[in-house]
């Protein structure tokens, strides 16, 4: 039996260089034939020639996921220039990668959920892990989307991912799927077969203030908080604009969990919502509707914290495994815990303490910044802001020996 991955990573401005040196790095390491690719890169990049440039060296046309980011992490670094692609390529003989595909999800996220169940229950996959979602970052309901997505399958299963991203420039994201750069869609995965899923979910972030109310809203897009316009009322604690649209990310919306048992679990009363774009009218996109009536408290990114409590997390997951080595780990980490907090300290602060739980054991990792974070709280699978996902692949632990 078998699981092998391979890691290409390219900063080459020339899309076509690009795709085909992140390609050729990650198949030599791969040393097998692919059984999918997945491919994150800035969004920077003409995206279709650099997924045609992958799918020239893609000779066995194996299946391509993946999406925009704002930047590449690996067991090594983490990398948020203007021109970066990585690649993780995978083979498995007990484990199967399943590629799926749905358009137009920013139209109605309940539906488009219902529609995804629909396709994946249409596999019949029996031994169906997890599923790994990359839904636009910009323009779509989340949070409305994975719970119609959740209700809808046949069989409950855990939902990993992070949702595209544009280098902060708000306008336009990109999924891929095949040579296909698609916007306003999600593409993913399903893992199934012999293997065993744990994770970790941790936002690192600090309360600030007295609670707010949305007073008006209107889907994903917050109107009033308090009875002022949204913007202004997070004036009064973030500064954020339209004009300098990477200081967005400094505002961070907590929603109160109702939920005291999930709360419990999560180790924190609010679940982390970051702004996406001011309006002209002074109201704010979010990648997730909070509805009106709602109690908001402000949030902020805690660098302490953000390292700390991830570390914590991990060392607790690992202690449940007694050891024993994963097949591969999947991150998904927010932009906003990126450069535009920790600037040319962010490896040390998001990777690191994370990497060295191994103890020099090299364990393949991979990974973007994403405009938001998929991972369940309790069988509850959730959207989050400012926070860290690891999705952690083990082999299928053997069965205790019985005694005698």
């Amino acid at each position: 039996m078998f699981f092998k991955t391979g890691f290409g990573k390219s900063k080459r401005k020339n899309p076509n260089t690009a795709g085909k040196e992140a390609f050729d790095r990650a198949v030599e390491l791969l040393s097998d034939t692919p059984q999918i690719l997945i491919v994150y890169a800035t969004a920077n990049y003409d995206q279709k020639a650099l997924l045609e440039a992958i799918g020239e060296r893609n000779l066995s046309q194996c299946p391509v996921v993946g999406c925009s980011g704002e930047g590449i992490i690996d067991g090594e670094e983490s990398y948020e220039g203007n021109f970066v692609v990585g690649i993780l390529a995978l083979a498995s003989d007990t484990v199967r990668f399943t590629p799926f595909f749905i358009a137009d999800i920013n139209k109605d996220g309940a539906e488009s959920g219902t529609k995804l169940a629909k396709q994946l229950n249409d596999l019949k996959i029996t031994d169906a892990k997890a599923l790994i979602l990359y839904p636009d970052g910009l323009r779509s309901n989340c949070s409305q989307l994975l719970s119609s997505l959740s209700a809808g399958l046949e069989h409950k299963l855990p939902m990993f991912g992070g949702t595209s991203g544009d280098s902060f420039q708000f306008e336009q994201s990109f999924q891929y799927f095949g040579t296909e750069p698609l916007v306003n869609g999600l593409s993913g995965f399903v893992l199934s077969g012999d293997i065993e899923i744990d994770f970790i979910v941790s936002h690192g972030c600090s309360p600030i203030g007295m609670p707010v109310e949305v007073t008006k809203a209107s889907g994903n897009v917050l109107i009033e908080l308090n009875n002022k316009p949204a913007a202004d009322a997070l004036l009064e604690y973030f500064e954020i604009d339209s004009a300098n649209k990477e200081n967005i990310v400094q505002g961070g919306i907590g929603e109160k969990i109702e939920d005291t048992d999930l709360a419990l679990e999560y180790e924190s009363d609010y679940i982390m919502r970051a702004p996406m774009r001011v309006n002209a009218d002074r109201s704010i996109n979010m990648a997730a509707e909070i509805t009106v009536g709602s109690k908001v408290l402000y949030h902020r990114r805690d660098p302490q914290e953000i390292a700390s409590r991830s570390k914590k997390a991990f060392m607790k997951m690992l202690e449940r495994h007694a050891g024993e080595l994963p097949h591969a780990i999947l991150q998904f980490d927010c932009g906003g815990r990126g450069k535009t907090l920790f600037k040319n300290e962010t490896t040390a602060n998001i990777v690191t303490p994370l990497t060295s739980c191994f103890n020099g054991s090299k364990i393949p990792w991979f990974g973007f910044h994403s405009f938001g974070e998929i991972a369940p709280v309790k069988d509850t699978n959730l959207f989050h802001s400012y926070t860290v996902v690891l999705c952690v692949i083990y082999p299928k632990s053997k069965p205790l020996k019985k005694a005698g």
